[in-house]
């Protein structure tokens, strides 16, 4: 059976959330078949407009004509929590969201209009309204065995998604824009 590795790249921030930084926070989760989803979750600091290359990844996967992949992302600006607050909060609401809670989604899709509402109540303990705080980034992907086989006929599989942003609190930047280049690859390191 072949194995695989799941990556987030890079992240391109057009517009911030905030008026000149957003402080933000990466959780990547990864559920394989019915098993329990795994997250990642990343302190990225305080960033401006710009790409970084500050992704999270899963690696040597193994994959059988059986299996799904559920595979997620949220990117949250919550620069008045504290970081073990945030890293909890992406961790219960990522991997709820892998477990078939929150909003519906489209594969190669942001799904941050649509659910916004989830969001927004997922993370109030770490979102404060007074503020810049809120969801800048989320996609949630469902594949297939069939469907990873038929990505990855020409080599690995790359897809930058964009995210517009929510409407922001007065006071704040313009609307955040931000893309997420995640990538799917063969894991070559096990045969």
């Amino acid at each position: 059976m072949p194995y695989y590795a799941f990556s987030i790249s890079s992240i391109q921030i057009k517009n911030t959330r905030s008026k000149h930084e957003d402080t933000d926070y990466l959780a990547f989760t990864l559920r394989l078949g019915s098993l329990n989803p795994e997250t990642q979750v990343k302190s990225l600091g305080n960033l401006n407009n710009g790409v970084f290359n500050k992704g999270l990844s899963f690696n040597s996967y193994e994959v059988s004509i059986y299996d799904s992949i559920t595979l997620n992302y949220l990117i949250v600006n919550a620069g008045t929590a504290s970081s073990a607050q945030v890293e909890a909060a992406l961790q219960a609401a990522s991997g709820a969201w892998a477990n078939g809670q929150g909003p519906a989604s489209t594969n190669l899709a942001g799904a941050l209009s649509d659910g916004q509402p989830w969001f927004n109540n997922e993370l109030k303990n770490i979102l404060n309204p007074k503020s810049c705080d809120g969801m800048v980034a989320a996609e949630q992907n469902h594949f297939q065995y069939g469907d990873l086989a038929a990505m990855l006929t020409n080599g690995p599989f790359v897809h930058q998604t964009n995210h517009p942003g929510v409407r922001s609190p007065s006071g704040c930047g313009p609307n955040s824009i931000y893309a997420v280049t995640w990538r799917i690859d063969p894991d070559s390191k096990l045969i």
